[in-house]
C-alpha cells in the first residue's frame, strides 16, 4: 500500500506541474474595471484569459492566459493601455485651508475627468481626453477695456475609437462638453477623433493538427506538454498494473503450507 500511495502522489504532482506550467500571469494589481476591460480586449484578440484574485494585493485582480499566448496578451494589453494611467493628483499646498484658485482648479479637473468617463463609456470608444480652459473673468477689467472682447471658456477633446467610423458624432461630443461647463459654447469645443488599429492576431493563431486534434499553433507546445503528462500517467498506471499482476501470480504459485 505505501508503494501505491507514492505512485498516486507522484501522478498528482505530475498533473499539477503540467497544469500550472500551461498558464502565465500577464497583468497583476488591477482594479476590477481594468481587469474586466483586459478580459474583453483579450477576447477580442482571440486570447482566452481568466480574471483571478491577486494573492499579493488585497482587493486587486490579475489576468492569467495560456503560456503560449502570453506574448500576444502582453502586446494587446499594452495597446489598450491596461492598466490605465492614473491622472496626476493636483497639488494642494501645505496649508490646511485651500485657496480659491486651488479649489477652482480641482473642480475643473473633476469636470474633465467626469466627461472622459462619460465618453469612454460609449460602446466603441477606446478612451477620451478632455482639456478645459476656463479663464477667470474679471467684469471690472472687461468693462474698463471697452473693446467688447472678453475671455471665454474653451475646450478640446481627443477621442480614440475602434473601427473605421466614430461611434459618436462630433456635434454630440461638443454638446456634451459644452453642457458640462458654464459659459462654454459648442462652437468653442475642438474635437479630434482618431481611429486605433485593431489588435492584430499573431501568426501563431493559425490551426495546426496533432493527429485528430486541431489546435492553434500557439497552443501546440501546451498540447504536447499535456500529452506528455498524460503519457507519463499512463506509464505509471501500467507499472502499477504489472506490479499488481506479478504479485498475484507469485501468490498463486507459492506452495501451500503443510497442515
Amino acid at each position: 500500500m505505501p508503494a501505491e500511495q507514492h505512485r498516486r502522489a507522484a501522478a498528482l504532482a505530475l498533473w499539477a506541474a503540467v497544469t500550472l506550467g500551461c498558464t502565465r500571469e500577464v497583468a497583476a494589481g488591477l482594479d476590477e474595471p481594468d481587469a474586466n476591460r483586459g478580459v474583453v480586449a483579450l477576447a477580442r484578440a482571440g486570447v482566452d484569459a481568466e480574471k483571478e484574485v491577486d494573492p499579493t494585493s488585497e482587493g486587486r485582480f490579475r489576468l492569467v492566459v495560456g503560456r503560449d499566448e502570453a506574448t500576444l496578451a502582453i502586446s494587446v494589453l499594452a495597446g489598450e493601455e491596461i492598466p490605465r494611467p492614473k491622472a496626476p493628483a493636483i497639488a494642494q499646498g501645505s496649508s490646511l485651508v485651500t485657496s480659491p484658485e486651488a479649489d477652482r482648479a480641482a473642480r475643473i479637473a473633476a469636470t474633465a475627468a467626469q466627461l472622459e468617463r462619460s465618453l469612454a463609456s460609449i460602446d466603441g470608444v477606446h478612451d477620451a481626453r478632455v482639456h478645459l480652459d476656463v479663464p477667470v473673468v474679471d467684469p471690472l477689467g472687461a468693462a474698463l477695456a471697452g473693446d467688447g472682447k472678453s475671455l471665454h471658456p474653451t475646450a478640446s477633446v481627443l477621442l480614440r475609437h475602434r473601427g473605421a467610423a466614430s461611434p459618436i458624432a462630433d456635434a454630440e461630443i461638443k454638446k456634451l462638453v459644452a453642457g458640462a461647463v458654464s459659459g462654454l459654447a459648442a462652437a468653442d469645443v475642438a474635437v479630434v477623433v482618431v481611429p486605433i488599429a485593431a489588435a492584430a492576431k499573431a501568426g501563431d493563431r493559425e490551426i495546426a493538427h496533432v493527429g485528430p486534434i486541431a489546435v492553434t499553433r500557439g497552443s501546440l507546445g501546451t498540447l504536447k506538454l499535456v500529452l506528455a503528462g498524460s503519457l507519463g500517467l499512463l506509464l505509471l498506471l501500467s507499472v502499477a498494473v504489472l506490479t499488481l499482476a506479478g504479485r498475484l501470480r507469485r501468490s498463486r504459485e507459492a506452495p501451500e503450507p503443510a497442515a
